[in-house]
């Protein structure tokens, strides 16, 4: 229950200081090369004079940094946010190589090389897909992390049959498989 509360409350303190006076922000885009050797870019609202904690954004599956535009402007806290492989303006690489753990090695890559991440613990923010790579992150990455908050997630996967997408890979999706028992099942 304590930490259904933390987090409850890191998520309002964010969306409460999202909603509050837009600060003097300036987005940024960058990129970075991966350990996979893969271009991933990202989009930083640097806040000048901010005491806060930097917040990294990960957006869900068949989106990008865009989805987080709006809270970055209107944060006073210096924030970055991601596009994950093969999204936005990042490279997708080997399509077979597409999975959670990838996806957490390219996190790690932008975090050891940007300087507001690479320095600091930061808040993790994941929506939807973006949610169980910040968990995964998490898991393996306790120490980089001063938060989490995971947003708008399934915790259960869906059947083939009530899947509507052409084409649906299930050996893909049962890799990101949701259901877990303890925060100790995902760990690698």
């Amino acid at each position: 229950m304590k930490a259904f509360f933390a987090l409850t409350f890191i998520a309002t303190a964010i969306t409460t200081t999202a909603m509050s006076t837009p600060a003097a922000f300036q987005l940024k885009t960058g990129s970075i090369i991966s350990s996979a050797s893969l271009s991933i870019s990202f989009v930083q609202n640097k806040v000048k004079n901010s005491a806060g904690p930097t917040t990294l954004f990960i957006h869900g599956l068949d989106s990008s940094s865009q989805t987080w535009r709006g809270i970055q402007q209107s944060l006073d806290t210096p924030s970055v946010a991601i596009d994950c492989r093969g999204c936005g303006r990042s490279a997708l690489g080997n399509p077979d190589d597409f999975s959670p753990d990838a996806l957490v090695e390219d996190v790690k890559s932008l975090v050891n090389s940007h300087p507001l991440l690479r320095d600091d613990s930061f808040v993790l923010v994941g929506h939807s897909m973006g949610g169980r790579v910040a968990m995964c992150y998490a898991a393996k990455y306790p120490n980089d992390i001063s938060a989490l908050v995971v947003e708008d997630m399934d915790i259960m996967r869906r059947s083939v049959e009530s899947n509507f997408i052409q084409n649906f890979d299930e050996a893909r999706a049962i890799a990101f498989e949701r259901g877990h028992e303890t925060l100790d099942t995902i760990k690698f």
